[in-house]
């Protein structure tokens, strides 16, 4: 079927990447309460998996390619590398 919105589809991990999940969102507040509910926390920032980079506004998130991997991280906690 073909899609009348924008909505795209999201691989997000927590930061110990050891949590899943998987979110359909149009809006960069849309995938925060998602994620909020997913992961059962309160949740206010999403970086991109890859580099850290903080996404926070509606244009840059609209760039994002489908099935983007990104990294929920919860008060308290920071963004990490894999690598280190």
């Amino acid at each position: 079927f073909a899609q009348l919105d924008n909505s795209k589809p999201f691989k997000i991990k927590d930061i110990t990447r050891n949590i899943r999940k998987a979110v359909v969102a149009t809006t960069i507040s849309e995938i925060r309460t998602k994620v909020s509910l997913k992961f059962e926390r309160a949740q206010r920032r999403i970086h991109l998996d890859c580099d850290g980079t903080e996404v926070d506004d509606e244009e840059y998130f609209s760039t994002l390619e489908p099935n983007a991997e990104l990294i929920a991280v919860f008060p308290g906690e920071q963004w990490r590398d894999p690598s280190d």
